[in-house]
């Protein structure tokens, strides 16, 4: 583990006035590495009183006193040597970049919760970090599919920078090549899926496609748009996206449609064929639907041992029910009964014995 280079206890006992000086000098040493003589660094950080040099003396001895490693502060021209060490006040070193990477990182963090490593998302090379990726890694088990980290940070990036990408699908567009246009990743079930518009003809709003599956992905070399362009616009879609997904388990939605060239292009969630499911379950089942939600919008009640919820009916959602066995029983609507009771029935059927 490395050791502290600076007294952090003593930085945080300096008043504000004589941190901000201090600070000044740091940054004004580390922004020339080739030395500063002592009128110099006065100029620098404004120190123009009439016992100056003086006054910087104590300042520099004083910023010299806070290092504890081998970095030090040679005599004039001030140079500041680390050697490895730290800085006392590394915030002034913090450019308008810098606050940007930041963001990026946290938004990161907070999208993936933990799903994916981080440092293979952004290959992180700062200092300690693989110590403190492996002291993670031995504590948790973070399964993710490699194509998927390999992905994720070139998507995520064409999502911020709002440009497009050349994917190949081989279950779309006939195998081929298309452009698209990231809006969002998603993760169901253990997997992530990225969200966007496919430009080829006809369209749908979107297209959802699984990460693990895509063979290549890169930068989109031609002229392509990324659309919509408004800010105002891509909210727009984002908020579409959720408010259907918010009536669909998974992304299956069934079609009575056989010809794929009729489907409707435009999804909307106001179109969606919803139902309004009441499941009893025993204690148990209760106790792991809380734990492993059929859907974020379910309604759970303890007292009558029931969960609600309003999606569309789709094979998914059938095989979700099936899961928890006889624990569970889908009370309404009739034809969810109906095709739970139909898929039991097939099951019954294969295992019986003459």
């Amino acid at each position: 583990m490395k050791k502290d280079t600076v007294d952090y206890e003593k930085v945080e006992k300096l008043g504000y006035r004589r941190a901000t000086r201090l600070r000044k000098i740091e940054h004004a040493l580390v922004n020339h590495p080739e030395g500063l003589n002592w009128d110099k660094l006065c100029y620098i950080i404004d120190l123009n009183t009439a016992s100056k040099a003086r006054t910087l003396q104590n300042d520099l001895n004083e910023l010299r006193g806070l290092y504890c490693g081998k970095q030090y502060i040679s005599p004039s021209p001030h140079k500041l040597e680390l050697n490895g060490g730290d800085l006392a006040f590394p915030e002034a070193e913090f450019s308008s970049n810098d606050r940007k990477q930041l963001s990026s990182i946290c938004r990161l963090i907070a999208f993936f919760d933990g799903a994916v490593p981080i440092k293979d998302v952004l290959n992180v090379t700062v200092r300690d970090a693989e110590e403190a990726l492996k002291g993670i890694s031995d504590n948790i088990d973070i399964s993710t599919n490699s194509k998927e980290i390999t992905y994720i940070k070139e998507i995520f990036e064409a999502i911020e920078g709002r440009y497009v990408l050349d994917v190949i699908f081989p279950r779309l567009n006939y195998g081929k090549e298309f452009p698209f246009a990231p809006y969002m990743l998603k993760r169901f079930n253990n997997k992530w899926f990225v969200i966007g518009r496919m430009y080829v003809d006809n369209p749908f709003d979107w297209t959802v496609i699984p990460l693990a599956g895509i063979p290549i992905l890169n930068k989109h070399k031609g002229d392509c748009i990324y659309l919509p362009k408004k800010e105002f616009e891509i909210r727009e879609i984002k908020q579409r996206i959720r408010a259907y997904y918010d009536k669909v388990l998974g992304f299956y939605v069934p079609t009575n449609e056989t010809d794929p060239d009729k489907v409707p292009r435009t999804l909307d969630a106001e179109k969606l064929k919803t139902e309004d499911i009441l499941i009893k379950c025993t204690p148990t089942a209760l106790r792991l639907i809380k734990e492993n939600p059929i859907h974020d919008r379910q309604c759970v009640s303890d007292e009558d041992s029931e969960v609600r919820l309003n999606l569309v009916i789709n094979p998914l959602l059938i095989k979700r029910i099936l899961g928890m066995g006889d624990e569970i029983e889908v009370m309404s609507p009739q034809i969810l009964r109906e095709a739970v009771r139909d898929k039991i029935q097939k099951m019954v059927l294969k295992y019986q014995t003459n």
